[in-house]
């Protein structure tokens, strides 16, 4: 390739397309998805996206979150990948949360311990030892972390097949 031609050359191979890639291709999936995230649920709704792999799930969350911002909602996105093997349910739903906080306190600049969300984590999830792992999880979102921004929060897991392979 020479003079023009090598400038006007595209190409991404594999892996998650940065928003403005210009190989993406919007489906109608990526309204939806946009839509239900910047709806308020008061019920903790859920939306999965399966699909095989390489199908632009992540570059979809990519988008989804880019727009979910110029909307002034706050998301947190998760790549499960990076958990490796995890022992139980209690301790996956403390890992996802505890990737929560970590990320909440970054956004809001909250390293003070007495107000960091992560901090207050291991004290809460072991007083809360009886309760499923999963009401622990949103009844620590509701307390602690939804009090502290100014929106909803949309929490991204991507890499979503590897908890359904643990069931």
């Amino acid at each position: 390739m020479t003079g023009s031609e090598g400038s006007s050359f595209y190409q991404i191979q594999g892996g998650t397309l940065p928003y403005e890639a210009q190989t993406y291709v919007e489906r109608s999936i990526d309204q939806k998805l946009f839509d239900f995230a910047k709806s308020i649920h008061t019920n903790n709704r859920v939306c999965s996206i399966l699909a095989p792999r390489q199908m632009g799930k992540s570059s979809l969350m990519v988008r989804t979150a880019k727009l979910l911002t110029n909307e002034g909602i706050v998301w947190v996105q998760i790549n499960l990948q990076g958990f490796g093997k995890v022992k139980s349910n209690s301790s996956f739903w403390y890992s996802v949360l505890d990737e929560v906080c970590k990320k909440i306190d970054e956004l809001l600049v909250l390293d003070n311990r007495e107000y960091s969300v992560l901090f207050k984590l291991e004290k809460y999830w072991e007083s809360q030892d009886n309760s499923p792992p999963g009401k622990r999880f949103c009844d620590f979102l509701k307390a602690e972390i939804l009090p502290k921004i100014d929106s909803h929060l949309a929490i991204f897991l991507d890499e979503i097949q590897l908890v359904i392979k643990r069931k």
